[in-house]
């Protein structure tokens, strides 16, 4: 009868004495998962692959793939992993310069809201000749906003953008959200970043590296509250 014999490190098979035959070992066999890995470490085990089996060419005398096709796969696989993230360098230059512009118009319509309001003194029927909506009076104003305490952020899903949150400011009409890839003590350094209608939001268009956030509450009367203070996150 065969027997099996286990030393607690390797199976070495079964062997039965008996009949002359000798110990036969259980055959092993290879291990990549190449579909559970993401581009940068399928590159790499590409060029592992590649020079453990270029290197053993006594072993490996008809390679399938030919080593040189694996090569020249994995180079192409490099090349556009480069153009992907320049492309992502650039998308995220095109964005801000967006958002900048996108700031210039709010700043020239806010001028223009206050102008018209100022020529109408009220009347409805002038506001409407601008076509811009009538807003009623609160009847109950809220009174200035407050400093919003406790500003998070956290890393996006997506590259050159953050997550941001904040608690709940009772009477805001929405939230602005400025940005700083300098020094944050340096007003300068600080850029429009975002208008949130809700107490969270993602801010996109970000260069990679650290990056401060800063929230402001804008009441009924459009104007914002004092600053929070900044939170730090870094962008990839």
């Amino acid at each position: 009868m065969g027997q099996t014999w286990d030393n607690g490190f390797w199976d070495v098979g079964t062997w039965d004495p008996s009949d002359g035959s000798p110990l036969t070992r259980k055959q092993m066999k290879s291990k990549l998962g190449v579909y559970k890995l993401n581009h940068d470490d399928l590159a790499d085990t590409g060029d592992n692959v590649h020079a453990g089996i270029a290197g053993n060419a006594a072993t490996f005398v008809t390679p399938d793939p030919p080593m040189a096709t694996l090569a020249t796969d994995v180079t192409s696989l490099r090349t556009r992993m480069a153009a992907r993230m320049a492309g992502e360098a650039a998308l995220a230059a095109l964005v801000q310069a967006e958002n900048a512009a996108a700031e210039v118009v709010r700043v020239d319509l806010s001028r223009s809201q206050t102008y018209v309001d100022y020529v109408a003194k009220g009347d409805a029927a002038i506001i409407l000749k601008a076509n811009m909506s009538v807003r009623r009076s609160s009847a109950s104003p809220v009174g200035p906003m407050p400093k919003i305490d406790a500003v998070k952020t956290s890393p996006s899903d997506y590259a050159g953008a953050v997550d941001v949150m904040w608690p709940p400011v009772t009477g805001a009409s929405a939230f602005v959200l400025q940005a700083c890839t300098g020094d944050p003590n340096v007003a300068a350094n600080w850029h429009y970043a975002g208008v949130a209608s809700k107490s969270n939001t993602t801010l996109t268009g970000l260069t990679a590296g650290n990056v401060w956030v800063r929230v402001a509450a804008k009441g009924a009367d459009d104007q914002p509250g004092p600053w929070s203070d900044a939170a730090q996150e870094v962008v990839r």
